[in-house]
């Protein structure tokens, strides 16, 4: 409210310093409008302006418009929401939602005060000012750098993947392809065609519609491999990200990773058969495609962000996180009823009765001859594309399997209420 309210004023502004909330998007794309100068501090322990929508904010504002001077981001270790107020009744929601803070609350009022202080004479152009807010960048920078990497592989909406469905240059999109893509979908297909004996397999990726198709205007997505050179088998793949509905209000309330990556994959019987040069006979489909291709994609998504987590990241997270575990996966019959399948994050209790979450994809697969096993007989009209070849896998974001480490993974046992949500 308040940036709105000066973005509309006419009385003379400096600038503008926000705690524990940020410049919203409008403001961002499709260009950078915001009027004045802005210092945005967050709380690494924010259970409701999280931390990853303050990385957003680091990223357009100090890594893509170079702007660390006039729009400074900056993390305070340790920090929860509550926090920046520090006393007085706690508010329900805040109470339902916030993390417990590791910092303490003088060190956090001391800390807010010197940046407040030095962006002011900053911005006012005073000689000595700015040293102190840009070591605090600085440090934000090597803090952020990880959470960075995970959106960047999603390829997300508002770092590195604006043009996508769903993105704020959804426009750039044709006939429901994308320029942009996702770096981290292709390792499903590096999980379903590995060990292909002598054969090297690559895989390419495009952000498209899934439900794309002529009679809607736009063209179908559909994997298909090619023999690159005599050693290397390329394969086209193709995903769609899904995001919570809240996400829309960016509030920083609710997840701003992708909920899931929805990636139309080539199956492992045809990367055999049509790709290496196996005999129909000698590649059955029953074992060849019978492996949990997505489960294990998604477990490798978690244990990389597990891994690339800042180091008290991580102690944190193994000390009081609650752990991700994956089931086999869903298998769901043709590809509308596998589109509108949601990747699941369901609550369980392990063995030992402790509150766990259990991921599990939906999946699709098709037999290289699926038309003739569906449709004996029938010859398939040449406008219906070949349905055969496919294993298609709701896939795991890395991007949130970060966010869940660095924040909503502790809220059952470092919520102010603990189980929060």
């Amino acid at each position: 409210m308040v940036q709105d309210f000066l973005n509309t004023t006419t009385l003379p502004v400096a600038g503008l310093v926000l705690t524990g909330s940020f410049i919203t998007r409008k403001y961002m794309w499709p260009t950078m409008t915001y009027p004045f100068p802005t210092l945005t501090i967050g709380g690494e322990l924010d259970g409701l302006c999280r931390v990853t929508r303050i990385t957003e904010a680091y990223y357009q504002q100090v890594v893509m418009h170079q702007l660390s001077k006039t729009f400074p981001v900056v993390v305070l270790s340790g920090t929860s929401h509550f926090q920046f107020a520090g006393e007085g009744p706690i508010p329900a929601l805040v109470k339902l939602r916030d993390l417990i803070p590791e910092a303490a609350q003088a060190d956090v009022w001391a800390q807010l005060a010197t940046l407040t202080l030095d962006f002011m004479g900053q911005v006012m152009q005073e000689p000595s000012a700015g040293i102190a807010l840009a070591a605090a960048v600085q440090a934000t920078g090597a803090f952020v750098e990880p959470i960075i990497a995970a959106f960047k592989s999603e390829g997300g909406r508002y770092f590195n993947g604006p043009r996508q469905i769903g993105g704020p240059l959804a426009s750039a999109c044709v006939r429901g392809g994308c320029p942009d893509n996702s770096a981290w979908a292709p390792n499903g297909q590096l999980t379903i065609s590995d060990n292909v004996d002598s054969w090297a397999v690559t895989a390419s990726n495009e952000f498209v519609d899934l439900t794309s198709n002529p009679l809607s205007g736009g063209d179908f997505h559909l994997p298909n491999i090619t023999r690159a050179d005599a050693h290397t088998l390329s394969i086209t793949t193709y995903t769609q990200c899904t995001w919570d509905s809240l996400d829309a209000y960016d509030t920083g309330f609710s997840p701003i990773a992708a909920a899931e990556l929805g990636t139309k994959l080539y199956s492992r019987q045809c990367t055999l058969i049509n790709g290496a040069g196996y005999p129909n006979s000698t590649v059955d489909f029953n074992v060849t495609d019978a492996p949990n291709f997505c489960a294990t994609t998604n477990q490798a998504a978690y244990q990389w962000a597990l891994a690339t987590a800042g180091s008290s990241t991580q102690t944190r997270y193994n000390t009081y996180g609650q752990i991700w575990t994956f089931g086999d996966d869903l298998p769901k019959q043709g590809g509308p009823f596998w589109i509108y399948a949601p990747l699941q994050y369901n609550a369980v209790n392990d063995t030992h009765g402790n509150p766990i979450i259990q991921v599990v994809a939906p999946m699709a697969k098709t037999h290289l001859d699926e038309w003739q096993r569906d449709f004996p007989g029938i010859p398939r009209p040449s406008w219906i594309p070949d349905p055969g070849c496919f294993h298609y896998c709701k896939l795991l974001s890395p991007a949130r399997a970060m966010e869940w480490i660095y924040v909503d993974g502790l809220r059952l046992k470092r919520g102010l209420t603990p189980g929060g949500r």
